[in-house]
């Protein structure tokens, strides 16, 4: 019976689904032999339910489709072992790298990992965690015994998560650009020290020093009656206000403007923000809010000796562990990154977007990666009214040549 009820359904009509938004559909594993050197790839995506029916044969399917899902991943991981490389586990290594390949084969050791004097490559615990997840790289352990045995995955996680400041959001984050091909490093801001790279250190004032000024502001009993006299008086007695002053009178004063562009200016009375004049702070960002990664897009040419400047500076933020940054937070890590204004000739919205220090937040929420990004635009120097917009669009009447020839008489 569940069948012919299914007939009495409303059928929707055929219209084009985005494949990437489309569920997959487990059962179709159950065609493929992992074990086939000739398979091709996985099969396609099946077609997807929009609305769930209380009907047995959709819990037959989605049965089905469950118990094929756990049939595919019960199935081991096999790989060639030409290019699988071995590693060590040192836990006692004086740096975050703490994990050693002795014969470091393949394009991914391109811009992973450190060579030493020995000719043997050092990886990082998100290095070596990302390349153990894919199946391509073997951790052996413990390095002193003769019978050392292969790492599992989950005892990479438990020995390299919390190694060297690495996170469960730092890494989640790093496993995402490098699937998308992005290159990444860690930036000098990467532990947790609240020094300045450069040398220098916090400006803090001192505490005699912010006493006194405090005791400056304090007014104090004697001149109260002499400061409420000072500012009473301008109220009884207002003075005549100098000429040319804008603080009184029309803002646009009475004259002949040979130009829109005089009448603009005249009405900027509160100054503009103007990122190339703004003095740097000489503290750095604090946690979270600062720079854990510089990412490389994966056309940039990348050298691990010499690498180029990134292409985006990103800073990993727990979610559930941290809120929106405030304003002074956020000028914090903003000063903290290099100036670099856009090009004059580049369009006003990419200038705008760019701005003249822009920074990434990759906000990790139970898994869930968001990127926001932060700039630091200049508004106030993009003077709309002193750009040149191309002419309206000619019509079907009036062309351009009309619109030379009239002339206008000056009669109403």
């Amino acid at each position: 019976m569940a069948d012919v009820d299914e007939d009495h359904f409303p059928t929707q009509p055929s219209v084009d689904v985005d494949v990437s938004e489309e569920t997959q559909d487990f059962r179709l594993l159950n065609h493929v032999h992992i074990l086939d050197t000739d398979q091709s790839g996985l099969p396609r995506r099946g077609e997807k339910d929009f609305e769930p029916n209380p009907t047995l044969s959709q819990q037959s399917s989605l049965a089905a489709s469950r118990q094929a899902m756990h049939d595919a991943l019960s199935y081991p991981r096999l790989h060639n072992p030409r290019n699988h490389p071995v590693a060590v586990f040192c836990p006692d290594s004086t740096t975050d790298a703490c994990v050693r390949v002795d014969h470091a084969t393949g394009k991914m050791f391109q811009t992973m990992g450190s060579a030493d004097s020995r000719n043997a490559t050092w990886l990082l615990p998100e290095e070596a965690l990302y390349l153990i997840e894919r199946g391509s790289l073997d951790i052996q352990w413990p390095a002193e015994a003769d019978g050392a045995v292969p790492m599992s995955l989950q005892a990479a996680y438990a020995r390299l998560i919390g190694n060297g400041g690495l996170t469960l959001e730092r890494f989640t984050v790093y496993c995402a650009l490098k699937r998308l091909g992005y290159v990444l490093i860690r930036a000098a801001t990467w532990d947790d020290a609240d020094s300045d790279p450069n040398g220098g250190e916090l400006m803090r004032l001192p505490e005699t020093e912010s006493r006194e000024s405090q005791a400056k502001t304090i007014p104090s009993n004697t001149g109260f009656l002499n400061g409420f006299v000072r500012r009473l008086f301008p109220f009884l007695f207002p003075a005549s206000p100098p000429p040319g002053d804008r603080r009184y009178g029309p803002l646009i004063m009475p004259g002949l403007y040979r130009s829109y562009n005089d009448i603009f200016r005249a009405l900027a009375l509160i100054p503009s923000h103007d990122p190339s004049q703004r003095l740097r702070m000489n503290t750095n960002p604090k946690r979270p809010f600062r720079i854990s990664y510089d990412v490389y897009k994966p056309s940039t040419p990348f050298k691990k000796t010499a690498p180029p400047e990134p292409d985006f500076r990103l800073a990993v933020v727990d979610a559930r562990c941290s809120s929106m940054p405030r304003l002074d937070q956020i000028a914090s890590l903003l000063d903290s990154m290099p100036h670099t204004p856009p090009g004059q000739n580049r369009p006003l919205e990419a200038k705008l977007k760019h701005g003249h220090r822009t920074v990434l937040l990759a906000v990790v929420d139970m898994g869930t990666v968001s990127y926001l990004r932060f700039s630091d635009a200049a508004f106030g120097n993009e003077k709309l009214y002193e750009q040149k917009f191309g002419r309206r669009l000619k019509g079907k009447r009036h062309g351009p040549a009309s619109h030379g020839k009239k002339k206008f008489s000056g009669r109403g």
